[in-house]
Formats: C-alpha cells, sequence, structure tokens
C-alpha cells in the first residue's frame, strides 16, 4: 500500500474532490502529517508484528513521509491513518468534523491495542 492512498482515503473522507488547486495546502501538509503518525505507532506497530507473526522493519526516523512513498507499518493501521491525516487536514476549517474523525481514529486504535495479547511478568526488584 502507499501513502498516497492513505492520503486519498482521507480526502474522500472529508469529502474534497481531487481538484490539485483545492487541495494544494493539504497535499502539501500530508506528509508530514503521514510521518508523525507512523512515528507516534511505531512502537505498537512492533508489537503487533510480533504477536501477529509478521516480520519485523526498519521504521522510518523522519516526519515526512513521501505520498509516493510505501505505507511502512503493517496494513491494519491504514484506516486508522486515514482517520488522523483527515482529522488534522480539517482541524483548522472545521473543529467539529476534526474531533468527529479523531474519535474514529482513537477508536480504530484502541481495537488494533485489544488484539494485542498482555503478557504477565513478574516485576523485578532493582532497588534491593
Amino acid at each position: 500500500m502507499k501513502n498516497k492512498e492513505i492520503y486519498e482515503a482521507a480526502l474522500n473522507l472529508i469529502a474534497e474532490p481531487m481538484d490539485e488547486e483545492r487541495v494544494a495546502d493539504y497535499k502539501i501538509r500530508a506528509p508530514y502529517l503521514l510521518g508523525n503518525f507512523l512515528c507516534e505507532n511505531a512502537a505498537l506497530d512492533a508489537e503487533y508484528r510480533k504477536f501477529a507473526a509478521l516480520e519485523p522493519i526498519e521504521y522510518p526516523h523522519s516526519v515526512y513521509a513521501d505520498l509516493d512513498g510505501d505505507f511502512c507499518l503493517a496494513e491494519r493501521f491504514a484506516p486508522a491513518a486515514g482517520y488522523y491525516v483527515a482529522s488534522m487536514l480539517v482541524i483548522d476549517e472545521d473543529g467539529e468534523l476534526a474531533d468527529k474523525f479523531f474519535d474514529l481514529y482513537s477508536t480504530a486504535m484502541s481495537k488494533i491495542t485489544a488484539e494485542i495479547p498482555g503478557v504477565s511478568e513478574r516485576i523485578i526488584d532493582f532497588y534491593r
């Protein structure tokens, strides 16, 4: 999956046509918003990959995600990324809509987190 697909999904969510003039500002901001999403969720993706038996990956250390690049997190994170990007794109224009998308993002991330089983381990006392 390409980062551009996530960006286009976000545009569809906010019902913006793909007209280059209308979305010029969004196209400039989207790579940074998506990069932020990737950085914020890399640790959760690593845990998800471990429990879903997926190959571990090397995560980017940049807050810029080229729209022509590959979406590096597990595909399970793609819908949440679309909600996140949509929320951040409209936050200045329509706070209520941004809140709606952010709630959808939060719900999607909660569902992903719930899929990762917890592990009970003994707590080591380092202060003896």
